[in-house]
């Protein structure tokens, strides 16, 4: 990426702007690998202070997702502090409906790898990023926190990053790992009056992290560990995964005209305690939760349960745009800026929450934000044919009880320059466990291999596996 290749003498900074999961995931990949850390120093930069309070709300990773990090040696703590989905049960309701739901299906195992001996875990947003800052510290990386980048520059060695403050910090590559409102890619694309924003997708959903209440039928924290529903509406859902300690990740998910006026993420006081409102106002959040309070539920009852007894709620508007090579590296220019996570492709949690923070490839990225858009569409059901079409495919499609054991999808395994050192590539495919008759974008994992050969890049990385 860089003019100036690093000898091992001689390390180069690489300047990574953005402290949330994407950055420190490739800040602890460069300080642990036997290569690279003899050739970089990677510096994280985050507007956030050293202690931030908890923010977000959580995630879902599939086993791809869970691979790299346990490669990462992250496996005890992820364990530790994640809940595996035991089971998915697919309800529909009227909207809003106060008599239960009726069962459409379900699945048992969800995404069961073999190799990893678990399946899809959640695990809370602010814990993965402590995990993972945890040990970027510990392997002598460095984080810059209260320090938000407006910008950068190029330089005779390299590139600059400009603070907020007025401060530069220099160093010879940097990578922009600022989320989906990228002040890098905005630079990057042209700035001002360039079409750099993401596109909004039609929904906006509200997040929540609560303790579990016992329902009616006396079920508590014991009954639901590993339990999953997720009730189809007539529009939209309202969605659960179980989290460590008898605790819940909850979502609501509605369809919007049109995207909040503002950016602002601001939290409120409310009738629910604090809710970080994402733009939009305090009174429409509200009146969403009141609008779903008395919703059926299984294992609470009421939806009402799951709101009140929430530690925080977050309201989010939906984006989705996977940009392309050009937007998300100066290839033609200085080579030294790149674009990694939600800033260079974001997508509605349709699709991406399954495969976070593993498909870095751009074109498994478009092909994952197609299927994430008609997902979407699907899910959020604006019409009748539409909605007769979801309830009728999980109604009536088998799904996988066995957690995959009948399904395969490819492990592409890359032996990156080959015994000569020339660069060559060979692929191999090792079949692994998934959900879905002949495999899925989500099981599907590229591993690059490559030798150093004093140039600006490792050989056997294609510009297109960034």
């Amino acid at each position: 990426m860089s003019s100036n290749s690093p000898t091992p003498t001689q390390k180069q900074t690489l300047l990574i702007v953005g402290a949330g999961i994407a950055g420190p995931t490739l800040s602890l990949t460069i300080l642990t690998h036997p290569l690279l850390s003899t050739l970089y120093t990677p510096l994280l930069f985050d507007r956030l202070p050293s202690t931030p309070t908890a923010t977000g709300a959580a995630v879902i990773l599939s086993p791809n997702a869970l691979h790299p990090l346990f490669q990462l040696g992250l496996q005890p703590s992820i364990l530790t502090h994640s809940q595996e989905a035991l089971s998915i049960t697919m309800w529909r309701s009227k909207s809003p409906a106060t008599a239960p739901g009726r069962r459409l299906n379900g699945i048992t195992n969800p995404a069961f790898a073999p190799d990893l001996a678990t399946g899809l875990r959640a695990i809370e947003r602010s814990t993965l990023s402590r995990l993972l800052l945890e040990q970027v510290v510990a392997h002598g990386g460095e984080v810059i926190w209260d320090a938000k980048v407006t910008g950068y520059a190029q330089t005779p060695e390299g590139v600059e990053v400009l603070l907020e403050d007025g401060s530069r910090r220099s160093g010879h590559m940097l990578v922009g790992a600022d989320g989906g409102w990228s002040c890098i890619r905005k630079q990057l694309m042209g700035g001002d009056g360039a079409d750099w924003k993401p596109a909004f997708a039609g929904a906006s959903a509200v997040y929540g992290i609560a303790r579990q209440p016992k329902g009616a039928d006396g079920e508590g924290e014991e009954d639901v560990a590993g339990r999953g529903h997720a009730v189809l509406l007539d529009v939209g859902g309202v969605a659960t995964w179980a989290l460590p300690g008898g605790r819940v990740f909850w979502s609501v998910s509605v369809a919007e005209a049109a995207p909040p006026e503002g950016k602002a993420v601001t939290e409120v006081e409310g009738e629910y305690g604090v809710v970080n409102t994402g733009g939009y106002s305090l009174e429409s959040t509200e009146e969403i939760l009141q609008r779903y309070e008395k919703l059926w539920f299984p294992t609470v009852g009421e939806c009402g349960d799951l709101f009140k007894n929430s530690e925080r709620i977050v309201r989010a508007p939906l984006w989705q745009r996977v940009y392309d090579e050009k937007d998300i590296a100066n290839l033609s220019t200085a080579g030294n800026v790149v674009l990694i996570g939600d800033a260079a492709r974001i997508m509605p949690t349709y699709s991406a929450a399954l495969s976070e923070y593993v498909h870095e490839r751009l074109p498994r990225s478009k092909a994952i934000a197609r299927q994430a858009w008609w997902m979407g569409v699907a899910f959020m059901a604006r019409n009748w044919w539409w909605r007769c079409v979801r309830d009728w495919v999980v109604r009536w499609v088998p799904m996988d009880r066995e957690g995959g054991k009948g399904a395969c999808a490819k492990r592409c395994v890359g032996v990156g320059a080959g015994a000569g050192g020339n660069g060559g590539e060979e692929v191999k495919e090792e079949k692994v466990a998934g959900p879905g008759a002949g495999g899925w974008l989500h099981g599907v994992r590229l591993g690059v291999e490559g030798c150093y050969d004093g140039g600006p890049t490792l050989r056997g990385v294609k510009r297109d596996d960034w």
